[in-house]
């Protein structure tokens, strides 16, 4: 392959990574405003500030359905593959349910200490008062309504839009570490204030290498519901000494998964489970 075929494939992923950009945005921006309009015919008296933070929770989960279905469509039009070996959802690799178990722990763990870590940082005022109103955002809905939207819709929807569809559109001509940085740049930027914007993109660098590291959906998607749950579940200002051993935890999970990955690239099957063949949030 010359070099001007490589460019070629390279914009051609580039085009349908941005294609499913595209369809989640745009998801994202028309099911707000068409159900932001729906509540004010429906609820009159309220103001559309104050329908857009009451029903923020309604409308996400909404949105996030609506983004799935049609990216899903897109991808079985281009790609033409089943669903589910087009979101690679396969438990194919080394010791599946002692990785989902650490990747688990890896976002349980990891939103303690980042919690912490970021309240030792004096970031400015503004930033500050932004992340503020967005965890209201969050926390403006019942229990069980942070649970649906925030633990279950936004990790099921953003890893099958950022990881699978994005993430790995662009890996397959470009190396490894651009396809995740790239995207998770964008993941990062999608969380819309400076904080989530710098954490978002960190961690989406670990969920992209969960993803890429066992090519399986499962991993990364286990993560990123462990920490959107523990956001939900974790009191304000936790003690430093919780940062402590979550850290500890969350190294120690981190190495593991590291040393599991390995296992998964030399094909070790004789190290499987016995019956196993078979405050912030992202």
């Amino acid at each position: 392959m010359d070099k001007r075929e490589k460019i070629g494939l390279v914009l051609a992923d580039a085009l349908k990574a941005g294609a499913y950009f595209l369809i989640y945005f745009l998801s994202q921006i028309l099911v707000g405003i068409v159900l932001g309009v729906v509540f004010m015919i429906a609820m009159p008296s309220e103001s559309i500030d104050d329908i857009l933070v009451t029903r923020s929770l309604e409308i996400s989960v909404i949105s996030n359905v609506i983004s799935i279905v049609f990216c899903v469509l897109l991808m079985r039009v281009m790609e033409k593959k089943s669903t589910a070996e087009g979101l690679d959802m396969n438990v194919s690799f080394i010791r599946p349910k002692t990785v989902l178990g650490l990747s688990l722990a890896l976002g349980v763990f990891g939103q303690y200490a980042i919690a912490v870590f970021l309240s030792f940082i004096p970031f400015p005022e503004s930033w500050i008062e932004m992340q503020g109103a967005s965890s209201d955002l969050i926390t403006s809905g019942s229990l069980a309504m942070q649970f649906i939207a925030v633990a279950i819709m936004a990790p099921l929807a953003e890893e099958i839009i950022f990881r699978v569809c994005i993430q790995g559109t662009l890996s397959r001509h470009l190396p490894k570490w651009v396809a995740i940085i790239s995207t998770s740049f964008i993941f990062g930027l999608m969380h819309g204030n400076p904080i989530a914007i710098i954490y978002a993109t960190v961690l989406g660098i670990l969920m992209g290498w969960l993803y890429s590291e066992f090519k399986s959906i499962f991993p990364s998607m286990v993560f990123h519901f462990g920490f959107n749950l523990t956001s939900i579940l974790m009191g304000q200002n936790p003690p430093f000494i919780l940062f402590l051993i979550a850290t500890a935890f969350f190294a120690v999970s981190l190495a593991f998964l590291a040393y599991l990955s390995t296992l998964n690239k030399t094909g070790d099957n004789t190290t499987h489970d016995e019956g196993d063949n078979d405050n912030e949030a992202l």
